[in-house]
């Protein structure tokens, strides 16, 4: 083995992958989304942080190395790896991170949502008036009645579709 292979191969091992550090960055994002000592709406903004940045990964970092590996560049990165080794990489801890969020949203977080009487629905699953946006949520008589106090402020009673709101 040459000099240069040597020093390399040394410099590999103490260099972490730029992709996969990310990876692990995300994976403490989305720990958060699994804390139960964080409040439930700061979870779940974590777990929707965690998916735009795993969407923009993609985006950037993943198509990147794609396009090196279909271009034929054997260019080793500063840790070691071809581009092939770490997409095979990034896709394995993918596969985990994503079965990860899957379990927090459907163990976790939709339950803990449901038990606060915020539900989460396809439209199909909302029945006409909650589609067409009339809402029967029992916090409407008081933002009437202080709208009807200080006009000069915003009324906020409009949610997205998929949002049904317990009336009971």
């Amino acid at each position: 083995m040459s000099v240069t292979s040597r020093v390399r191969s040394k410099a590999a091992e103490r260099l972490l992958n730029r992709e996969l550090s990310w990876l692990e960055f995300n994976a403490r994002v989305l720990a958060l989304a699994a804390d139960e000592g964080v409040p439930l709406l700061e979870r779940l903004k974590f777990a929707s942080i965690f998916s735009s940045n795993l969407d923009e990964f993609f985006m950037v970092r993943v198509a990147g190395l794609m396009g090196q590996a279909a271009l034929g560049f054997g260019v080793r990165s500063p840790d070691g790896r071809v581009p092939e080794e770490a997409l095979s990489e990034i896709r394995n801890r993918v596969l985990e991170l994503t079965a990860e969020q899957s379990r927090i949203w459907n163990r976790e977080l939709r339950p803990a949502l449901d038990d606060e009487g915020i539900y989460i629905r396809r439209v199909s699953e909302c029945d006409e008036a909650e589609r067409s946006g009339e809402r029967s949520d029992p916090r409407d008589d008081e933002r009437r009645h202080k709208d009807s106090i200080h006009r000069t402020r915003p009324t906020l009673c409009r949610y997205p579709s998929q949002l049904c709101w317990n009336s009971g």
